[in-house]
């Protein structure tokens, strides 16, 4: 059994000593000794200006009652003049360590995020140190958020954060002025990481090379994919469509009152999650109000709502188990691939193209393609799908359920 600690009445095991260090301080593993399923950060940071007052207040605020997925102190004690505290263990990778995912399921990260993240507006907290490194993704696509120690209050009574949080997140006031962290300077932050996590690149990326030009370019007050050359292979800004783009410009504006709040990003991930809509080049991207070309292969495209004539079909695609629905256009003779890459969590079994869905005169062809089985549900019971053609009856009035590997979806009009 490893070395046990005791932290204001919470007693614990260390099980590893060197999980990692921060730019406060040094972190354990830890499990709890009354209950080993229950895993446990330890931190420990140097008794410095009023780090105890701060991490009192922390403790008190007891930010993992208002949701699992913010890993805020529970308990903490003076040991050796050391200041330390425990906190809930996230299981997962941080986002950039994170396994790759679809362009939906990146979207649900961050529509997540802005759940935890609204959580803390509403308690009037700033997180402070917004960064990759600290927002924890599990396997199923849910974010924690975790090291508030250089977190911001509304509260006047409550000590300054001590530093400035990571230069690449930094707001222009913070840069320009050494403002310390505040709710406004969070907006700037979350804006940069929902950058790096949905175009899979820092805003800055092809325009900075040093810290001195990085500093020119987050602070002009424009969102810099704005201005930045696209390249080959790379997410194009209209693959967000209308709402995402507009929330981008406004939180690198200057001024910090006109950044949106979390709950404006929240409304906007989960209105763009309604418009998810799925070429037949196989790459999936947010709809816009005037959009007719998909933004990856400039193809022609009809969203829904947008068509104009019978020419193309407009197919549904709903996913029961975690309440996604997605939708995708397909002309006769026309062919889509649907799989891992655009179906997103929950996908993990499900090959890259997994099934082929092609149009041929208002019947639908299904071909079997991935590495583990498809089966369609017909008639109380599942059947083996290698390839099948469905009638126009068949999908148009109540839809199919089709599984591919572990993955049940449902599609029809």
């Amino acid at each position: 059994m490893g070395k046990q600690v005791t932290i204001d009445g919470i007693r614990a095991v260390i099980t590893d000593p060197k999980l990692g260090q921060g730019g406060q301080g040094f972190a354990q593993k830890a499990k709890l000794y009354s209950n080993s399923a229950i895993e446990l950060v330890i931190k420990s940071q140097a008794k410095a200006g009023k780090n105890d007052i701060r991490a009192r207040k922390l403790v008190e605020l007891n930010l993992a009652s208002h949701s699992p997925y913010l890993a805020g102190p529970i308990a903490t004690a003076e040991k050796s003049g050391q200041i330390v505290n425990i906190a809930p263990f996230a299981k997962g990778q941080d986002v950039e360590s994170d396994r790759p995912r679809s362009f939906p399921e990146l979207v649900e990260l961050c529509h997540h995020i802005t759940c935890q993240w609204a959580i803390l507006e509403e308690q009037g907290i700033a997180h402070g140190d917004i960064a990759p490194s600290n927002v924890i993704v599990s396997d199923d696509g849910s974010a924690s958020l975790i090291d508030f120690d250089n977190f911001a209050s509304l509260e006047a009574k409550v000590p300054k954060a001590t530093m400035a949080g990571q230069s690449m997140m930094t707001a222009p006031e913070i840069r320009l002025r050494s403002h310390p962290p505040t709710i406004e300077s969070d907006r700037f932050a979350y804006a940069v990481l929902f950058n790096m996590i949905l175009l899979r690149r820092h805003p800055s990326d092809g325009l900075a090379a040093n810290p001195k030009e990085l500093a020119k370019v987050m602070t002009t007050g424009q969102w810099p994919e704005r201005v930045r050359p696209i390249q080959t292979g790379e997410t194009p800004v209209e693959a967000m469509g209308d709402i995402l783009p507009a929330l981008f410009d406004a939180a690198f504006d200057i001024d910090p009152i006109n950044r949106p709040t979390a709950q404006q990003w929240r409304h906007g991930f989960r209105q763009s999650l309604q418009t998810i809509y799925i070429h037949n080049c196989g790459q999936a991207f947010i709809s816009g109000n005037k959009q007719t070309r998909c933004p990856f292969c400039q193809d022609y495209i009809q969203i829904p709502n947008q068509a104009s004539s019978n020419e193309t079909m407009i197919f549904k695609i709903r996913i029961p188990s975690l309440g996604t629905k997605y939708s995708f256009g397909l002309k006769d003779g026309q062919s889509i691939y649907l799989g891992r890459n655009n179906l997103g969590r929950g996908a993990a079994s499900v090959s890259n193209r997994h099934l082929s869905v092609s149009r041929m005169n208002q019947k639908l062809y299904l071909r079997h393609l991935g590495q583990h089985p498809s089966a369609l549900y017909r008639d109380g019971q599942w059947y083996n799908l290698k390839d099948v053609w469905l009638k126009p009856y068949e999908y148009q009035k109540d839809g199919v359920l089709i599984r591919l590997a572990n993955l049940d979806i449902h599609l029809g009009l």
